[in-house]
């Protein structure tokens, strides 16, 4: 069993530097931090090259295909969907270099804390499942944007003036072979690199706050077997306030460490999701199936990961609030307190814990502006619900 455990330790510590080696980021637990340096810092570079020439080939696109670009609230749309996920995906590649070996330190507490649990190798099968549906989702969609690349450009780069009329311009600078070519790898680029790195970034939080709600969860476990087993002495009762108020510091870490990538992915994921139905319905109204599948893949993808993210932010809070009303029903053991006194200091600082930790709200605080919890998941599903029908119905 031993040696179970720490394999799957090792893997959950290995796993995160393979899956940002590519793109120069280290995210590992294992020291890995001093290795190649200059080799992993001439990766970042190239990463952040490329993207800049995707985001100079999409201003360009725009240029060329949407001359009068407030014509229809389709173009809009779909503009403003590949200007967001360039947006999230430049924030997350500056975000998570700048704060690479402080996440890695992050991480290897919490699994340090989990390490004599067997909710590791919950954590590890749930995290190979994810990546294993996120990688071939991402192999099927650049599948398909290949099989259909010329109808992909008749949708994506050209202008209806009406129905049966097309911008010059636009077509014969698409008729070239060399554009065309250089559109193509662009695309194949955007899947291979920057469309796994963003889902990879929102993976790897859903991944930290899952750690940390175990934790809590353990922490739960813990006292649930006191209250049933003998009454806790003033020295298990001081340690299982040392534990959660450690526990609400990690958890007030993780929101520092994300805070400004949680706000771009819920409101930018939110947008995203709402313009990109709006392209959804041109592709049904014309016809074109694959492209219709294609993007609806897409809405789908970016709808589970904005929902596993709320999801597993919302568990820190539901466990912690857990925990806050089973310490309150902790009772301190008498015939260890002989002194009335005693006893009564120790029910008196158990009164303003719980009192102090009723102030605060425990969770993933979104750059200060709200913490993630139950009802945030609902408002959140509620007005994308809301805005993705008026964008639908919009002419």
């Amino acid at each position: 069993m031993a040696v179970f455990t720490y394999i799957i330790e090792r893997r959950l510590k290995l796993i995160w530097y393979y899956v940002f080696l590519a793109y120069g980021i280290t995210i590992s637990t294992d020291k890995k931090h001093q290795k190649y340096p200059v080799v992993k810092k001439c990766f970042y570079i190239v990463f952040l090259a490329l993207q800049i020439i995707s985001c100079s080939f999409v201003s360009a696109n725009i240029f060329f295909s949407y001359y009068d670009i407030s014509s229809t609230a389709t173009s809009i749309a779909m503009t403003v969907v590949i200007l967001l996920t360039h947006i999230n995906t430049l924030a997350a590649s500056i975000v998570l270099r700048m704060k690479q070996e402080k996440i890695s330190f992050y991480l290897h507490k919490l699994i340090t804390l989990l390490r004599k649990s067997t909710k590791l190798s919950d954590v590890w099968r749930l995290l190979i499942i994810h990546l294993s549906i996120f990688i071939l989702h991402a192999v099927i969609s650049m599948v398909l944007y290949g099989v259909n690349f010329e109808t992909n450009q008749k949708i994506l780069y050209s202008i209806s003036l009406s129905k049966n009329e097309t911008l010059d311009v636009s077509k014969k600078f698409l008729n070239y072979n060399y554009v065309k070519t250089l559109i193509y790898i662009r695309y194949l680029l955007w899947y291979l690199v920057f469309y796994t790195y963003s889902g990879f970034s929102i993976i790897l939080c859903t991944y930290s706050c899952r750690l940390m709600s175990k934790n809590f969860k353990i922490l739960n476990m813990s006292i649930e077997s006191s209250l049933t087993a003998a009454r806790v002495t003033n020295e298990g009762l001081n340690k299982i306030f040392q534990k959660y108020e450690k526990l609400c510091k990690l958890t007030s870490k993780l929101s520092v460490l994300f805070s400004p990538l949680l706000l771009l992915w819920s409101a930018g994921g939110l947008t995203i999701i709402c313009l990109s139905v709006r392209a959804l319905k041109s592709n049904l109204q014309i016809g074109e199936y694959v492209p219709f599948v294609t993007m609806l893949m897409y809405i789908f993808r970016e709808m589970v990961l904005l929902i596993m993210l709320h999801n597993q932010a919302k568990d820190i809070h539901t466990e912690a609030s857990a925990t806050a009303v089973l310490i309150s029903k902790l009772r301190p053991d008498k015939s260890l307190c002989v002194k009335t006194n005693h006893r009564t200091d120790i029910k008196v600082s158990q009164l303003l814990f719980v009192a102090q930790i009723q102030d605060q709200k425990i969770g993933v605080n979104v750059s200060g502006l709200f913490t993630i919890t139950n009802t945030t998941l609902l408002s959140m599903l509620g007005t994308l619900l809301t805005y993705a029908i008026i964008i639908y119905q919009t002419k």
